[in-house]
């Protein structure tokens, strides 16, 4: 444990989150209150928070807006994109506001930004004025660190609470008056909950609810249509397609079209910014190196995602195909709780499992595992590799024509985290590197 946990462990809470507040409101005034001229978007949620950011710069884009962005796939200010290698998705207040000082000075209009519950609760959002608030979908995560799912929602609340408390803002040349505006997942059984914080104009997205209390405007996908290669849905008579790949990605899109609209771009320029956009590296991103399966990273680390995830691979098999799934459990203590869940819902969608090692911090890599396998009741099915290539390795030798190997956990991260080493790691090299060792070749390789 080094000098800065220890402090930390002995400080008492309220002496802490007054620290935190100091820093965020010094970073802001160092940097000179960057993001009084831009238009801020938060984005939180539990799950797409990664997606729906990059979705959001895609439409703004493609609307001719210059865009700078934080979240845990990659950051930008606005000239040049950069992959995030700190295992933290919403980084520290210093960086965040010399980063929005970047995208000043890179001449952006717009920055989006992904906000944790964890960035909220260390005050990390503080100092920073807020145009648009985004709540993507909650469910149970991060519970050991904020004590249950009650606090873990009121923090993701607090960046609707920061956006109401905003100050009048005014930017650009015309010094135009920007409004509040929250962005709410109508479908999510906690949208009142978010709902109940006002904003200047507040607009709902949704598949299924037709009417809320408390919103201007719903954005509703009608005519909706999931297809083995992507969606394709209706809003207000145009007809959207997009390419990425199941449920979760509708909503994902749902929530960029949205925010695109709040900033007065047209149907038509969401249509074709849509119909063009990828997955973000490490979220459902496909490996071709001319293999006869399909191989498969996704970031899906808790209960939800994960069956999200299984879901849309496993309606879209060939007959006669296998689902595999290769995962693990973070370790640093962190939420489990959901080990032994994850575990029984690879029982539920694979055919085979192969349990490894994911990011152990200091925790015992085997205890971690087998944490998970407590959760599968037929072990026949199992395969336990801690050594992560070579359970990637067996995965992949294992795979016949039509199968499908799915490796979760890590995404597009840069690096495994054991007893406090930041090892080089990346899960679509290694299986790319792994395929080619079989022999297998294509003039395409990550896609």
């Amino acid at each position: 444990m080094n000098l800065k946990q220890k402090i930390k462990n002995l400080a008492p809470p309220w002496l802490l989150d007054q620290y935190f507040k100091a820093v965020a409101y010094g970073a802001a005034i160092i940097y000179g209150w960057p993001s009084r001229r831009l238009i801020i978007i938060g984005v939180t949620g539990t799950k797409g928070k990664s997606s729906t950011v990059s979705l959001i710069r895609a439409v703004l884009k493609q609307a001719g807006f210059k865009v700078g962005w934080t979240s845990s796939v990659s950051w930008s200010d606005g000239i040049t994109e950069t992959p995030n290698t700190l295992h933290m998705t919403m980084p520290g207040r210093f960086f965040l506001q010399k980063q929005m000082r970047a995208m000043v000075q890179n001449g952006c209009t717009h920055a989006v930004i992904e906000v944790t519950s964890e960035g909220i609760k260390q005050f990390r959002h503080l100092g920073i004025w807020f145009d648009v608030a985004v709540f993507t979908n909650l469910a149970p995560e991060h519970l050991e660190a904020h004590g249950g799912l009650a606090p873990y929602r009121a923090a993701k609340r607090q960046l609707f609470e920061v956006l109401k408390k905003r100050p009048e803002k005014r930017v650009g040349q015309e010094r135009a008056r920007v409004p509040r505006v929250s962005v709410i997942n109508l479908d999510s059984e906690h949208a009142p909950y978010f709902l109940a914080v006002t904003a200047d104009h507040t607009l709902g997205f949704s598949v299924t609810t037709r009417s809320a209390s408390g919103v201007n405007e719903i954005v509703r996908a009608e005519n909706l249509l999931i297809k083995p290669g992507g969606s394709s849905f209706v809003v207000r008579g145009v007809a959207f397609e997009i390419i990425l790949p199941g449920a979760f990605n509708v909503y994902n899109a749902l929530a960029a079209l949205t925010v695109g609209l709040s900033q007065g771009v047209s149907l038509v320029h969401l249509q074709s910014a849509l119909a063009e956009v990828k997955p973000p590296a490490g979220r459902m991103q496909f490996v071709d190196a001319g293999q006869p399966f399909r191989a498969v990273v996704d970031y899906a680390h808790t209960p939800d995602s994960l069956r999200a995830v299984y879901e849309a691979l496993r309606a879209n098999i060939p007959a006669g195909g296998r689902l595999i799934g290769v995962l693990g459990a973070t370790g640093g203590g962190r939420d489990q709780w959901k080990r032994p869940v994850l575990g029984a819902i690879a029982e539920e969608f694979c055919d085979e499992i192969v349990l490894t090692d994911e990011d152990p911090y200091d925790e015992d890599p085997q205890e971690i595992m087998h944490a998970v396998l407590k959760g599968i009741g037929r072990r026949d099915k199992v395969r336990l590799e801690l050594d992560r290539r070579l359970a990637i390795r067996y995965a992949c030798q294992t795979a016949k024509p039509r199968d499908t190997v799915v490796v979760t956990g890590k995404g597009s991260e840069q690096t495994m985290i054991v007893k406090g080493r930041a090892e080089p790691w990346n899960d679509a090299a290694i299986i790319f590197e792994e395929l080619r060792a079989l022999g297998y070749r294509a003039e395409r390789t990550l896609i």
